[in-house]
């Protein structure tokens, strides 16, 4: 677990999420290359300065919280103690992400930005290209970790199905058209219960591909 940050910094994390919530929804609406910054600082209701600030590159508000993410999961999966299992990190790492990121003052949901951010990036391919790229990192990442766990190659069958199998779930529970009994967007508890099924699933393949692989 990480240790509790400062009030200044919960505010500068709240800024900027205001900051971000009110550009993915403009983007969602009006398009990415249509909407001004100007228009965001309006919606986000700060000054022009304080956006360029927090996101000097206007792909920055779409792209930022992605890539922040992707290189703290890929810390956590690579710096994880002795026995402690790759999906187990990363299991962990966004379970504490989704309930440090649910913060009443803002009324932001984890759950809710990473749709916001799935739906702009799907309506712009050079913007969807650069987060299919942060996905094969991680996917690669993930391969590794769990053939250090099995004790097997990165290039075998077991790590690299496991690794496509939990992908593929994340994909699928950040999906923006997946909603829950009621109709609504998943929340941040329920994206990890099925974070949770599809990490069962790539933990049941490994048992039966790692032993087969091993003794094969």
């Amino acid at each position: 677990m990480s240790p509790p940050i400062g009030l200044r910094e919960r505010k500068k994390q709240r800024t900027r999420r205001v900051i971000q919530r009110a550009a993915l929804q403009l983007f969602a609406e009006h398009g990415f290359r249509e909407t001004t910054i100007a228009q965001i600082a309006e919606a986000a209701d700060v000054s022009l300065r304080t956006v360029t600030v927090h996101f000097p590159a206007k792909e920055d508000l779409v792209l930022a919280l992605g890539s922040q993410s992707l290189e703290a999961l890929v810390h956590a999966v690579e710096a994880r103690p002795a026995g402690v299992l790759a999906l187990d990190a990363m299991r962990d790492w966004i379970a504490q992400q989704v309930e440090e990121a649910t913060d009443p003052a803002v009324g932001d949901d984890s759950s809710d930005l990473l749709r916001l951010i799935r739906t702009v990036t799907e309506a712009n391919p050079d913007l969807a290209m650069r987060v299919r790229g942060s996905d094969l990192r991680l996917e690669g990442m993930l391969t590794v970790g769990i053939a250090e766990d099995l004790g097997l190659a990165p290039d075998a069958l077991a790590p690299r199905l496991a690794a496509a199998a939990v992908m593929a779930g994340i994909r699928t529970v950040t999906n923006p058209l997946l909603t829950n009994e009621h109709g609504t967007g998943l929340s941040g508890d329920e994206v990890l219960v099925l974070l949770n099924k599809s990490l069962t699933f790539a933990r049941a393949g490994l048992e039966k591909l790692g032993t087969v692989e091993q003794s094969g």
